[in-house]
């Protein structure tokens, strides 16, 4: 949409051309409004998320005005922010990224994102596209709690400045032998003299993604361990990548988990912090965070979190390159003698190696290379759960695409209840003019209300915590049941 003078955005039916340069300062967001308690000990937040879009076919000029006319994005909160002209700016001024001036929002829970022949009487969205929140309930114990938690009922953990250095060291050198490991930035990493004899085969193939999985000793049926390696092309840039990985307050990694894990999502974390951003790295992190999650799977494999050290820094590899690199590895509670309280989770623990470097300057597409080994909670894990959470790092790796879009959309507040442009106002997409068909459907901007086809928008997720008030679901329904015994 060069030379456009609106950034319009789709959502399900209709909408209004608006303007959303002038958007509210990231700084003057209010905290969520509690909702009603679950159970004996149910929290006021709630983890359902929503699904937004992005218009893919627009031009840059009308993002960089967010910053430039709204000032949408001055964050007062967290560590990047204090050290340097805050990211949220920076991300769309300084991104090389040409398309993304719009955000739209599609249905992804029970109700058909094509809009209706006819205005509906919904006509500013309602809660009807939302999932509610997501209740545990611990079976030995019998009390309830509402997801994402309150801040008093998260892990505690503290490590001396020594135990950090430690973890530190570790995770350097895996970076430095990652990077250096040349097989790792194959095409097909398995047919290198390095992994050749290891049994590796492709576990899942996709556009722009392929996921890879070692073969081991476990049974058919059981499997207590997983080794993946993925490779990728991401549709985005290393400056969009250090603005949305680099995380170092709970809301901010909430909005992040919330947006890769989508209805896998229960909580995240950050529960202490060593090191953040500085002018040098603007993505240097160093602290221990905590991750909750849900699967679609029953009973004790319904649940589980892990518990673990995060170091990122850009490191340069040696030809000179750039390459942002991401270190987790899990470490046990009672070794640093922290505090938590139990939920029945079974815990997983797993060291993961993220790598990302430019594929060429203006190119705005970056190389992906991710590597992780994996140890369920439960030698009785189940082969086939297993090998559906190898199979979930290929949505992962496709919504690091647009985390970037998802926080900015969020820190920004733009999400807004305002009334949808009734479907017959609107013959045609407000971004690329293509008339509406039976084959070219309406969809609703969550930003602007304008009306989008399917071609003009991109799937986001985004916390329902951190909507307009009147859009947040009333109360949280799906129970989950867990148990202390796993």
């Amino acid at each position: 949409m060069a030379g456009r003078p609106r950034n319009h955005a789709s959502a399900a039916t209709g909408t209004t051309s608006f303007t959303v340069f002038q958007v509210p300062s990231a700084a003057a967001m209010a905290s969520a409004a509690p909702l009603p308690p679950a159970g004996p000990a149910a929290n006021a937040y709630d983890s359902s998320s929503i699904a937004s879009t992005v218009s893919s076919g627009a031009s840059f000029d009308g993002m960089s005005g967010f910053s430039e006319r709204g000032n949408g994005a001055n964050a007062g909160a967290g560590g990047v922010a204090d050290v340097f002209v805050p990211m949220d700016n920076a991300y769309y001024t300084n991104s090389a990224r040409g398309h993304r001036n719009s955000f739209a929002a599609m249905n992804r829970v029970g109700v058909p994102a094509t809009a209706p022949s006819t205005q509906s009487s919904d006509a500013r969205g309602g809660v009807g596209w939302m999932r509610t929140g997501r209740i545990i309930r611990v079976k030995d114990t019998g009390e309830s709690f509402r997801f994402p938690l309150e801040d008093d009922l998260l892990p505690r953990i503290t490590l001396t400045p020594e135990q950090y250095e430690v973890l530190k060291q570790r995770a350097i050198k895996l970076a430095e032998q990652s990077i250096n490991s040349s097989h790792l930035w194959m095409e097909n990493p398995t047919l290198s003299p390095q992994l050749k004899n290891q049994s590796w085969k492709v576990h899942l193939e996709k556009k722009n993604c392929v996921i890879y999985r070692q073969k081991d000793n476990d049974t058919k049926k059981t499997a207590a361990s997983r080794n993946a390696l993925v490779r990728a092309k991401l549709d985005c840039t290393l400056d969009e990548l250090t603005y949305a990985l680099n995380c170092d307050n709970t809301d901010d990694q909430r909005i992040l988990m919330a947006h890769l894990y989508q209805e896998g999502f229960l909580d995240a974390a950050v529960l202490h912090v060593a090191e953040t951003a500085t002018f040098e790295d603007p993505f240097q992190f160093l602290g221990v965070k905590w991750f909750a999650f849900q699967s679609s799977v029953d009973s004790m494999f319904s649940v589980r979190d892990s518990l673990v050290v995060e170091f990122c820094k850009t490191f340069r590899d040696p030809s000179g390159q750039k390459i942002l690199a991401r270190i987790t590895q899990s470490i046990n509670m009672n070794d640093y003698k922290g505090v938590e309280r139990s939920f029945g989770f079974a815990r997983s623990s797993s060291t993961r190696v993220d790598l990302f470097r430019s594929l060429g300057p203006g190119s705005g597409k970056v190389d992906a290379s991710l590597s992780s080994a994996m140890q369920f909670g439960s030698k009785t894990t189940p082969s086939w759960v297993a090998n559906r959470v190898v199979s979930a790092l290929h949505n992962l790796v496709i919504n690091i695409n647009t985390c970037a879009d998802a926080k900015y959309i969020v820190k920004s507040r733009l999400i807004t209840n305002k009334a949808w442009v009734p479907n017959n106002e609107r013959p045609a997409c407000s971004v690329c003019f293509k008339s509406f068909n039976l084959l070219r459907s309406r969809h609703h901007c969550r930003v602007c209300a304008e009306i989008m086809c399917t071609s003009c928008t991109m799937e986001l997720s985004v916390l329902s915590s951190k909507l307009p008030p009147s859009m947040r679901p009333e109360t949280g329904t799906n129970m989950i049941i867990s148990s202390e015994n796993v």
